[in-house]
């Protein structure tokens, strides 16, 4: 039996949402702890964008701030992994390896695992040149020579989408030929559409210069938006929690209810790895509401 302090909140994840969780939980008084890693998987990228008051901010500046509002807080940082959680009835276990954690309430923040090809080039431009979404970085890359791959069913709709940054684009379809009537709208727009995979991008420091396609041919871009697959992170997928399918994850979303509650006990899940459309702004606003959630339990059983 662990002997470690019980804690109100175990928030799983130091991102956005689980910050934000935090903020609210600890506002409210509640004894919180946010075990994190360090390895943010947005920290590649120059900046976070459509956050209203702070646009453009470094991934690590937000960071810092948000641990500066949680000073005055009962909120503690744990630097670690969870590496395995179990609920006895009554309380959540957490082991960390050197260490335990025993919590009323769990809030899973932890992110998902991108699944990136293992292109020579991808990890120099990634986050820089080479983006996943273009509401996040759309506005930085505009005007530029693009190229858009890996959407699968949706590559033309996202294509239309992005011709608005950009009306220098390439469409790569991969093995997802377009249908004749997607074809010709795209190129009555003067998108230029072709088959073909990328193997290789060359690249001067993080700036995108050249795609490599598997037929030999060099196409000369300074921007692409990338498809990417992604899965849950070795933890949540260990929990058997409910999911629900999405073509972009091979796991699918964890399924929560109106309140972030998942299919376990006392366990709450906020931020990407429940939603396909992951944004900065939303993430703070899920694991707000998951806290305040989480606090208003936890007073029905004092």
């Amino acid at each position: 039996m662990s002997t470690a302090p019980l804690l109100d909140l175990l928030v799983v994840g130091g991102g956005p949402a689980g910050l934000s969780a935090a903020l609210y939980a600890g506002r409210a008084r509640r004894r919180v702890a946010v075990v994190d890693a360090g390895s943010p998987r947005h920290a590649v990228a120059e900046g976070v964008h459509n956050l209203i008051g702070l646009e453009g901010i470094a991934p690590a500046e937000l960071r810092r701030r948000a641990w500066s509002d949680l000073a005055p807080f009962d909120v503690t940082h744990v630097e670690g992994r969870v590496e395995a959680l179990k609920h006895d009835g009554r309380h959540w276990h957490a082991d960390l390896g050197d260490r335990a954690l025993v919590a009323r309430a769990v809030l899973l923040a932890t992110g998902v695992v991108d699944l990136l090809p293992d292109w020579p080039g991808l990890r120099a431009t990634w986050g820089h040149s080479v983006h996943v979404c273009p509401f996040c970085h759309g506005w930085e890359m505009r005007d530029r020579a693009l190229v858009a791959y890996g959407q699968g069913d949706h590559l033309a709709h996202f294509a239309r989408m992005l011709r608005s940054w950009s009306a220098d684009l390439v469409v790569l379809t991969g093995d997802t030929p377009l249908p004749a009537e997607d074809r010709a709208d795209l190129e009555a727009l003067g998108i230029v559409v072709r088959a073909g995979h990328p193997v290789a991008l060359a690249h001067d420091g993080p700036a995108l210069t050249k795609v490599h396609l598997d037929d030999g041919t060099l196409l000369a871009r300074t921007g692409m938006f990338l498809g990417v697959h992604q899965r849950q992170t070795p933890l949540v997928r260990s929990l058997g929690l409910e999911s629900v399918p999405d073509p972009f994850n091979e796991d699918g979303h964890v399924k929560t209810d109106d309140m972030g509650r998942t299919s376990l006990p006392m366990l709450w899940a906020a931020g990407d790895l429940c939603t396909r459309m992951q944004q900065v702004s939303q993430a703070i606003a899920s694991g707000g509401g998951r806290g305040a959630m989480i606090h208003s339990i936890l007073a029905m059983d004092p």
